[in-house]
């Protein structure tokens, strides 16, 4: 009676002129549950989620509607097990918070949410779908949704082939438990498990103003490889913006062999972007001596082109307990591969970024009885593929071993090492290591407990218009240093050895003896409010002549940029002016 009744209901909307086809779905369902309106919702909970919501959709489309909006009230659903969705080509959008009075409105209240939490008598995601042109999840949250299996992908949503957006979404203690199977082939599908929240193979992805918080992946005792405490995407192309990242985990537990990225993890895409994001707290733990924890908030992998800009990194990072492990190759932040340039070498351009470790503790409990503590790691390694760095902050970094204390690092992989340093096989079973590339301009690294940047083998490093300071030494093996501030003397044109005479922690703007003439709190933001202090910076109008960002510097502005993270910005310190300058002002 219900799916007649359904299929009634889709023939009068068709048959009124409308092109879109609205199904209304509440907690428990209301009147006839036909999902005509908000008096006869559907109900979305237990067999009501993945049978009733999806029979709708799917008589919907197959009446022709040009899309279909599916409206959630607010409250909290329990779900039982996932809805399939597969081979849509319109418009399908859920959208959540509404308050679901009877009288028809669509009113929507701030202090109302749509909340979906698995039901704990059953292990299931929320949502699988495959071959979804274009759809979109607006304002609802996901909590507790747990895969445990071989292979185990996707703990709220699994896409396949999918253009979908998702925005003001909250995902919560949601998890993925990879149990065995899989290899670290990269030509092999099951070589790839995680994504706490997400998992995405081809397609498109775009996440909006959303929150991640303390979602987890990780292995029980034959567990194999696994990526994304929150997001993980194969071939897919992704773009992140104005989103929080916290507290996802990679939990090795005993043995699992490989795991990457404590909030994203992509391989093989065209194009991955993140913009105005926090990552904050997100960490991994090893497991026995042949695990390999890299990447403690980002690992982004054999990707063609990645972009991040605006972005701040908050005490993440990477704990792994086995003097095995090939800690040179791991990174406690964001680690940035290519290990097969066949298909082209990967790009990456970071701007207007702060790396902020100083809360990470020294050590932590392993995933393994065989020591009492292991000690923490926080860096960003290159390895194959170009990174372009310019106007960052990065301070406070931990390193856990002699090969581990280098804040920021451009390595060359080598076949020889591939095993202990956790990199998959190519296609082929060989190794091609691209080249790596990595230029720093604009950079300030301060305070950090080992080496401010390197460079090893056959990497290459340019460094130009930078500050390093309060670390164990600045710079090993660059190419070419230009025009900064550094710890000890360097040949290059306009170096020079200085106390930067700046905040220091946490903003480490530029002090100037001009009233009001730099910054004192706010990265990439605050207000000019210089505190009384005998000389300028050493650093302001230090730069490179000719370096960007000039006219975006606040008068008064000199003739050159400043150097370090704020240098070429509308946050850098003002020059002092001229003796006897007057400004008149007609």
């Amino acid at each position: 009676m219900f799916r007649a009744a359904l299929a009634a209901l889709v023939t009068v909307v068709l048959t009124g002129q409308s092109l879109a086809v609205d199904i209304f779905v509440s907690p428990t369902g209301n009147g006839e549950k036909t999902g005509a309106n908000w008096s006869n919702a559907l109900n979305g909970s237990n067999d009501g989620w993945h049978i009733d919501v999806k029979n709708a959709i799917t008589a919907a489309v197959a009446s022709e509607a040009e899309e279909v909006n599916v409206y959630l009230a607010a409250g909290d659903y329990s779900i039982t097990n996932q809805l399939v969705l597969s081979s849509i080509t319109i418009p399908v959008k859920f959208s959540g918070g509404y308050v679901g009075a009877t009288d028809g409105s669509m009113e929507k209240s701030a202090e109302l949410k749509t909340t979906l939490k698995r039901n704990t008598s059953y292990k299931t995601r929320f949502f699988y779908g495959t071959s979804l042109d274009n759809l979109t999840i607006d304002d609802v949250s996901f909590t507790g949704g747990f895969i445990e299996q071989s292979r185990g992908r996707g703990g709220v949503l699994y896409l396949t082939s999918c253009s979908v957006c998702i925005s003001k979404c909250i995902f919560s203690d949601n998890k993925v438990l990879n149990t065995s199977g899989c290899s670290n082939k990269e030509n092999e599908d099951y070589g790839f498990s995680g994504g706490g929240v997400i998992y995405a193979k081809n397609g498109f992805v775009c996440i909006l103003d959303s929150e991640f918080l303390s979602n987890e992946i990780g292995g029980r005792e034959t567990g194999g490889n696994t990526s994304g405490a929150s997001i993980l995407t194969r071939k897919a192309d992704l773009k992140v913006a104005r989103s929080l990242f916290k507290n996802g985990y990679l939990n090795a537990h005993k043995s699992l062999p490989f795991q990457f990225g404590g909030a994203i993890a992509t391989y093989y895409g065209n194009n991955v972007e993140i913009e105005d994001c926090q990552f904050v707290g997100n960490r991994g733990r090893g497991g026995s001596k042949n695990c390999v924890t890299s990447g403690g908030s980002l690992a982004i992998r054999n990707t063609k082109h990645f972009k991040m800009v605006n972005s701040y990194f908050k005490d993440s990072y990477i704990a792994n307990g086995s003097k095995e492990v090939q800690y040179f190759y791991q990174a406690g932040v964001v680690q940035l591969d290519d290990w097969d340039s066949s298909d082209g070498v990967m790009t990456s351009v970071v701007e207007r970024c702060v790396f902020d470790a100083f809360g990470i503790p020294n050590t932590v409990s392993p995933a393994t009885a065989t020591t009492t503590q292991v000690p923490t790691q926080s860096d960003i390694t290159l390895s194959g593929g170009s990174l372009f760095m310019t106007n960052c902050l990065i301070t406070s970094f931990k390193g856990a071993h002699p090969f581990a204390t280098n804040s920021i690092r451009a390595v060359t992989s080598s076949a020889s090492k591939k095993n202990g340093s956790g990199y998959l096989y190519a296609t082929s079973g060989t190794w091609t290591t691209a080249p790596t590339y990595m230029e720093l301009e604009n950079v300030s690294i301060a305070d950090c407990k080992g080496v401010g940047a390197i460079a090893t083998g056959d990497a290459i490093l340019k460094v130009n218009n930078c500050i390093f300071n309060g670390n164990k030494c600045d710079v090993i093996n660059a190419e070419s240093i230009e025009y900064s501030c550094l710890q000890q003397e360097h040949e290059g044109t306009g170096n020079f050895v200085a106390d930067p005479q700046w905040t220091g922690y946490p903003y480490y703007h530029l002090l100037t003896k001009n009233a009001n003439g730099s910054i004192t709190n706010g990265w990439f933001s605050g207000t000019f409010e210089s505190p009384k202090c005998a000389a300028d910076s050493p650093c302001i109008d230090a730069g490179a002549p000719g370096s960007p960002g000039l006219n975006l510097e606040p008068y008064y502005s000199g003739r050159r940029v400043n150097i370090g993270a704020y240098g070429g910005t509308p946050w850098a310190s003002k020059t002092s002016p001229l003796p006897g300058f007057k400004l008149i002002v007609r």
